[in-house]
């Protein structure tokens, strides 16, 4: 009895979290052949569930789709597929979401099949129908290199990220991290470091950054004292916000040599056990360590496994 009202008690949870976006135009049985024979227009629909967590999942990415696409021959729509009945029959529709673009006839175009990201879909779009999305600016720079770091902070603050390609909440134009930078740019750069790429090997060695994501608040003009670390598991928006506003957030060091010996305690209180992929830790011997370029040295050698 406990379990049937527990799954009950999730099932309304899940129809209730879903919202209809703002500016997606809502299709049903009794309209959607006047919506997708609107004239002169290419129609991209996302056939949903409330009770889909895929579904849940891919709103926030195909809402955008509305201001890229505003103004021009695309309209971005959505429809509860099991509810209206009809058009799933019709359609033949059997799972969701999935998501089809329709030409101004009402011709079925193609089917979207990539990963879900904002970016796909709006590549999916302009690859059948030659529209090109309008793209705001990026304002997060992406760097791998000590000296464009240097350069960056020479002119204010600088909030870094260091994170892995398979992270997709924090990477693509409507991350995270981008729409937090969108509020805090006239203070701060925000700067994105894919530590997992060899041309970034030098600043995530010398930051012994050893999990993803890490964010750092560096004073302006400085790069090696005073700076602040964030990499608990949980980073969330709330978490950023709250690292940029309070000095208290996050650990600080004073210097580059304090996060090294911190670093090599845990060493040696840890096991020598450090995560550098997705999924995996790497096991190091223990050993004693005579001088900073011996230790530096080892860190490259961990990040080539």
């Amino acid at each position: 009895m406990l379990l049937k009202i527990l799954l009950l008690t999730a099932l309304i949870s899940s129809v209730l979290s879903y919202k209809t976006f703002k500016g997606v135009i809502v299709a049903d049985d009794s309209n959607f052949e006047d919506i997708i024979y609107a004239k002169g227009k290419y129609t991209l629909v996302n056939f949903y569930s409330k009770t889909c967590q895929h579904c849940q999942k891919l709103g926030p990415k195909y809402e955008p789709l509305v201001d890229l696409f505003n103004n021009t021959k695309i309209q971005i729509v959505q429809l509860e597929g099991r509810e209206n009945k009809r058009i799933r029959k019709q359609e033949k529709i059997i799972g969701f979401p999935t998501l089809r673009l329709y030409s101004f006839d009402g011709s079925h175009m193609g089917s979207f099949v990539d990963e879900r990201s904002t970016e796909n879909l709006a590549k999916f779009i302009t690859d059948h129908t030659g529209v090109q999305p309008n793209w705001p600016e990026q304002i997060i720079k992406q760097i791998s290199s000590i000296n464009e770091l240097k350069k960056l902070n020479q002119i204010k603050p600088s909030i870094v990220v260091f994170l892995a390609p398979w992270l997709d909440e924090w990477n693509g134009r409507y991350s995270i991290f981008e729409k937090i930078a969108k509020i805090y740019s006239n203070d701060y750069n925000f700067i994105r470091i894919d530590s997992t790429s060899e041309e970034s090997s030098d600043l995530t060695n010398l930051y012994k950054i050893d999990k993803f994501p890490t964010l750092m608040k560096f004073n302006q003009k400085e790069l090696s004292t005073n700076f602040q670390i964030l990499n608990k598991d949980d980073i969330n928006k709330e978490s950023i916000e709250n690292f940029i506003n309070d000095d208290d957030i996050g650990k600080k060091y004073k210097d580059l040599n304090q996060l090294i010996n911190e670093k090599l305690l845990v060493d040696d209180e840890n096991d020598d056990n450090f995560q550098l992929k997705k999924g995996f830790n790497v096991y190091k011997n223990q050993g004693d360590y005579k001088n900073e370029e011996e230790e530096e040295e080892r860190y490259r050698k961990l990040r080539e496994l």
